[in-house]
């Protein structure tokens, strides 16, 4: 498995570089990193603003810069980085402002990725979160010169994208505000100082 984490977002809304939240003493994206690490993904790819792909590639991340205005953009850079790989290759493909979450999530996401799925995601409690299990042959569209958001390429699937309840309130929890950093932190946002 490969992981991708889309972590070229400027934080405008919450006051600093997305990468650079520190949650506890570490960035958030260095969370993510542990992540990949304890699943032993064979890459983790970090698409990142061009001035942090130093520090980025410090802490042991594969780093590639993107100037993209948006996520799709992003991901479509992590897919070209991704150069030749088998189409049922699996990418866990996260933004970096999404909570990183529980082993075992990932584990039952990985578990119901049968041979007639493309794609798997969790929801919790009803609703749809974070991190997408994707195939390869899936992120086709991102090739394009326009490539769609994520949430349509996955709708595109139809059947072949299953969605699946797991116990894990991170899979829901995004940090684009102040306000959402506090309720899980309990104080405002801070951010790491490479």
């Amino acid at each position: 498995m490969i992981t991708v984490i889309l972590a070229a977002g400027n934080g405008r809304r919450l006051g600093g570089a997305k990468a650079a939240l520190l949650l506890g003493d570490s960035p958030i994206v260095a969370h993510h990193l542990r992540l990949a690490e304890a699943l032993c993904c064979v890459r983790t790819i970090a698409v990142g603003r061009p001035e942090d792909c130093r520090w980025l590639g410090a802490l042991g991340l594969e780093a590639v810069p993107s100037a993209a205005p948006d996520q799709a953009g992003s991901l479509a850079v992590a897919v070209r980085a991704l150069g030749p790989v088998d189409a049922d290759e699996v990418v866990l493909v996260t933004p970096v402002d999404a909570v990183p979450v529980q082993t075992s999530t990932v584990e039952a996401l990985l578990g119901a990725l049968g041979p007639d799925l493309d794609a798997v995601t969790p929801t919790h409690l009803g609703r749809g979160g974070h991190p997408a299990l994707v195939r390869v042959r899936a992120l086709v569209p991102y090739r394009a010169a326009l490539p769609p958001p994520l949430r349509e390429v996955l709708r595109a699937l139809g059947p072949r994208r299953a969605r699946v309840a797991v116990d894990d309130p991170a899979v829901t929890t995004d940090l684009d505000t102040p306000d959402e950093v506090a309720r899980l932190t309990g104080g405002p946002p801070r951010f790491w100082s490479p």
